[in-house]
């Protein structure tokens, strides 16, 4: 798992439908792809994306949320241009 959490973690900006909710967004990566697929569903370790690993949108909801408050990455708009500091709709605590 190691190699693929060592890899270059390039963020993917994705809007899915939410039915009643609306449109959501998360934010992916091949690299947080692989090292999940790794641990969880080895299988489709090169099927990228696959929907056989139950749950990796929710995964990136954590993982972008982690990205946000322990980096200084940037994260991609809707126009794949590194604009946000947080994730969008990311609910931040105000002390």
């Amino acid at each position: 798992m190691a190699k693929y959490a060592d890899e270059t973690h390039t963020l993917e900006h994705v809007a899915v439908d939410a039915g009643n909710k609306g449109t959501k967004i998360y934010y992916r990566s091949s690299a947080f792809w692989r090292a999940s697929a790794k641990v969880n569903l080895p299988s489709v370790i090169n099927a990228l994306y696959s929907s056989a690993l139950n749950g990796f949108d929710q995964r990136c909801s954590v993982y972008g949320n982690c990205l946000a408050v322990l980096t200084e990455m940037k994260f991609p708009d809707a126009t794949n241009n590194l604009t946000l500091e947080f994730p969008e709709d990311y609910p931040r605590r105000e002390m």
